[in-house]
């Protein structure tokens, strides 16, 4: 073979090998993509479809909508165009969420376009999905908006929310700049809003570990013939852990001031947990709610109904069909532990402190109903399976007089056996 035949074989080769990586990347950028869809509809409450698809080697597009299970009321989309190559696909479009007016959700309502309410540029987004290592990143971005409507005027900094990792350790950040809304009389201002949220998998989903956290920097009200109220750092902090044999939860919420015209009327952190929840039955319990608020979404959506919520009667039924599960959730005995409750209150002139752990004793709980809980006699068979102890310190004076206990004992031990409540070693009436 001659030199030129040497030429146009590698020309050959290497044009080969190039279409093979384009056709391999975009098929296995739609297979992730499926896969993820599928992995997200399996965990949430949500319908996450994909549209009009057109797929090619070169490039591919389509649209990502989003809905609720079981509701109308709104419906977020995420139309996409992804560019292909060897090794990355780079992925552009837009967001747009539809939302109907609360007022207005049971007879049909207005659909409401958020950009169209902000009065704001169109939100792009943009992410790069990596072949090989199958992580993408990603970010959404909502510019600066302003916009007069018939309620008043709202205005803001604009947004930003990033995406990073993969399937199974995908990491959400977000931020949220300074808005404010005004009409003639009110006047609220928003300080930045910034969230994160963690998301881990391990055994092909089964085990899962979620981590987040939401601060807002400062608010502030005005309104007349009502006082200035403020706001200095509100944040919140939880994780949940579903393990292979419990499913745990853990929150923390912190207040460092809340000022009504201009003293402190409130301050705090609450931390608490609640544990020992049965993993198996939990899942068992998501998957066949899932089925149910699926089955139910879809049936209204083919009677063209414009109920945008559960009905009483539809949940209580749900409710009853799903009483295995929920029960069995139940049969580990969970615990909520209260870490610490601070309150602070010069304005109440209230200095508390709270801890303890409820427990729910799980013998004989097979009888209990969830459906009929709303009736009284439900609500005695359940608190009768409740024991706990608490201590509670700082007990305020008005307090302490309304519960007919000495003004001189600012600790109390509270006491909580099979239901029924004392108060150093005083039962109370019965609650129910």
């Amino acid at each position: 073979m001659g030199k030129k035949g040497w030429i146009l074989g590698a020309v050959i080769l290497v044009g080969g090998s190039y279409l093979v990586g384009q056709a391999v990347s975009s098929h296995i950028f739609e297979r992730e993509f499926d896969q993820a869809i599928d992995s997200l509809n399996t965990r949430s409450d949500l319908r996450i479809e994909r549209r009009d698809v057109e797929p090619g080697w070169f490039s591919s597009s389509g649209m990502l909508r989003i809905t609720p299970l079981a509701r109308n009321d709104w419906r977020a989309t995420f139309p996409y165009r992804a560019n292909h190559s060897v090794f990355f696909t780079s992925i552009e479009g837009e967001f747009e969420l539809d939302f109907k007016e609360p007022q207005d959700q049971e007879e049909g309502g207005q659909t409401i376009r958020l950009t169209e309410l902000l009065g704001a540029d169109p939100i792009a987004w943009q992410a790069d999905y990596h072949t090989l290592t199958g992580k993408t990143k990603g970010k959404l971005l909502l510019e600066e908006f302003s916009n007069q409507t018939s309620a008043g005027f709202i205005e803001g900094k604009g947004a930003t929310i990033t995406l990073n990792g993969n399937q199974d350790d995908m990491m959400l950040e977000g931020a949220i700049a300074p808005w404010s809304f005004s009409d003639k009389a009110t006047i609220l201002e928003l300080a930045e809003i910034t969230f994160a949220s963690n998301y881990r998998q391990e055994n092909e989903g089964k085990e899962t570990f979620t981590q987040g956290h939401l601060a807002l920097e400062g608010a502030q009200l005005q309104q007349p013939g009502g006082p200035e109220v403020e706001i200095d750092e509100l944040r919140y902090e939880g994780t949940a852990e579903l393990g292979a044999e419990n499913l745990e939860l853990s929150s923390r919420l912190y207040l460092s001031e809340m000022r009504v015209d201009g003293q402190l009327a409130l301050a705090g952190d609450i931390d608490f947990s609640l544990t020992h929840i049965d993993a198996a039955a939990y899942r068992d319990f998501e998957s066949a709610l899932r089925q149910e608020l699926d089955l139910y979404g879809r049936r209204h959506s083919q009677a063209s109904t414009d109920e945008a919520f559960l009905s009483d009667r539809d949940m209580k039924a749900i409710l009853e069909r799903l009483e295995p599960q929920l029960l069995a959730m139940l049969a580990n005995s969970p615990r909520l532990t209260l870490e610490k409750l601070n309150v602070t209150s010069p304005l109440l002139d209230i200095r508390s402190q709270l801890s303890g752990e409820l427990r729910f004793t799980a013998e004989n709980s097979q009888a209990l109903s969830p459906a009929e809980l709303p009736s009284l006699e439900e609500l005695r068979r359940w608190q009768r399976h409740l024991n706990g102890q608490f201590l509670w310190q700082g007990v305020p004076a008005l307090m302490a007089l309304q519960l007919g206990l000495s003004l001189d004992n600012e600790t109390i031990e509270i006491t909580i056996d099979d239901g029924r409540v004392s108060l150093d070693g005083q039962p109370l009436p019965p609650l129910l």
